[in-house]
Order: C-alpha cells, then structure tokens, then sequence
C-alpha cells in the first residue's frame, strides 16, 4: 500500500472511531455527541472536495456505498478488518448506500447515524 492509501485508510479508521466515540477522550458527553453527529454528517456527504469521505473512498479505490452500507450492518472492528483488506469495497458502480443508515461501535452495540 503507498503511503498516501495508507494515510486516507487511517483517516477512515479516526473517523470510524470519532462516529462510535470510542478511543477518544471527551471533556463531556455533550463534546462526544458534537464530534459523533459532524461525523456521521461527513460520512453521509455527498461532498468529493479534499479531506471528504467520498475523496478518502476515491483516493482508496473503494465504493462509498459498500462502505455505508457497511456501517449499519457491521460492528467497528469488523469494518475495519474489511478495509485493511478492502475486498467488500473495491470500487464498484456508485450507490450512495443511505437507506436507513445505522453504525455500531466496537463492542456491537448500535447507535443511531442521525
């Protein structure tokens, strides 16, 4: 993987983290939901300009849709495995994977994405 894959990868692993709020330290619980609903936001984007998720997708060669549709029915830790191996996302025709959306954190649980 080149480094700049490597970087938009990690940048997809943050914000996969900062949506469940796991592995960030908050001041309060009000932080924590501000930074969970701008990144839900950004997740659910139809934005291509630099530092987006849909140029982060495009800069990995991976399908925005899978990658939503993933969100709501896949745990943290598994999305994350997928993406290192990014074999379920390997850019396919567009579709934008919005359809009642729902992300779970590390530990399963689900928590809604708006």
């Amino acid at each position: 993987m080149t480094p700049e894959k490597s970087f938009w990868l990690e940048f997809l692993f943050q914000a996969l983290d900062d949506v469940t709020g796991a592995r960030v330290a908050f001041n309060s619980p009000r932080q924590r939901l501000i930074c969970q609903n701008e990144t839900r936001a950004w997740f659910l984007a139809d934005d291509s300009t630099p530092g987006s998720f849909l140029f982060a997708c495009e800069a990995l060669s991976i399908d925005p849709g899978a990658v939503r549709r993933a969100l709501k029915n896949a745990t943290i830790v598994e999305i994350r495995k997928r993406l290192r191996h990014r074999s379920d996302f390997i850019e396919r025709p567009y579709t934008d994977g919005l359809d009642n959306p729902r992300f779970e954190s590390t530990c399963g649980r689900r928590v809604s994405a708006l």
